[in-house]
């Protein structure tokens, strides 16, 4: 069952095969308990958007769904109900990131959906406070927050930490009022911006970073009551983000983790696509 306080609706195209991993455990049939994660490219609202790339994980039933009706494949059209997690991986030299993918509860089929889902409902606390920024003509506000889901396969609550931007009105509001330890209801859409970095043996790669695009954010409640707000930015629609900017610069609180989203980006010519995906 999808958690009131994190959900996350998504939908668009397999951009590769994706990964199946067996385990030793079966499920009450007497099929293998798999677990499947894959790649979804999904496209954006407008006709030159880049599309966002999110990894999703699927487990049990909801594994065995898809595989079963042969959707696990690359160019699939896939959505996915779920929960949204900041997953840890640690990288060949060591060092520890994070990345952000859709732990899915559920799943549907199409052979081409009508639009490409892209939600995001969230509950969660501030990690710290909001900071303002500008690339050109554009002007946003970022903030960290921090949220717990439970994770039935380790049967604990597991943290979480995600980037907010917010644009005109929203960024404005974000800015002004919210502080750290506020607990916040966010309203928005996944967003992946690519950045170049270098392997350790020197060559190129593509890294990506997924912050959530606040569409409404109003408080919860509130750590502190000496300043109370009436408004709510929900009023407006949200502006778009330029594309090829990184609007996901960490802003984490202390004690809080700071490290980042990455993972290669795969080229978004479906038939051309055959990279390392952000697993």
């Amino acid at each position: 069952m999808t958690q009131f306080q994190n959900n996350a609706i998504i939908a668009g195209n397999l951009v590769a095969d994706a990964r199946v991993v067996n385990t030793k455990a079966s499920l009450k049939d007497g099929s293998p308990f798999q677990i499947l994660e894959a790649t979804l490219a999904i496209n954006g609202s407008r006709k030159d958007a880049q599309p966002s790339f999110i990894t999703i994980q699927l487990v049990g039933y909801t594994a065995k769904r898809v595989i079963d009706a042969g959707k696990h494949l690359k160019g699939s059209s896939i959505g996915v109900v779920g929960v949204l997690v900041d997953d840890k991986y640690t990288d060949d030299s060591g060092k520890v990131h994070s990345r952000i993918k859709v732990r899915g509860e559920d799943v549907m089929f199409g052979d081409k959906f009508a639009s490409n889902f892209n939600s995001v409902t969230l509950y969660a606390h501030v990690a710290s406070d909001p900071t303002k920024g500008s690339k050109g003509e554009v002007e946003f506000s970022r903030m960290s927050v921090g949220n717990s889901v439970y994770n039935a396969q380790k049967k604990e609550r597991e943290s979480s930490f995600f980037h907010l931007v917010a644009f005109g009105s929203r960024g404005q509001f974000m800015a002004d009022y919210f502080h750290k330890g506020d607990a916040v209801m966010v309203q928005g859409r996944l967003h992946t911006s690519k950045t170049e970095g270098q392997n350790p043996d020197g060559s190129a790669v593509s890294y990506y970073n997924t912050s959530i695009v606040v569409s409404d954010i109003t408080f919860a409640q509130r750590k502190s009551v000496e300043k109370e707000a009436s408004v709510s930015a929900g009023t407006d629609l949200p502006d778009e983000p330029e594309q090829g900017v990184d609007y996901s610069t960490p802003n984490f609180g202390a004690g809080a983790s700071q490290s980042t989203h990455t993972g290669v980006v795969p080229d978004i010519d479906m038939d051309e696509i055959d990279l390392e995906l952000p697993f």
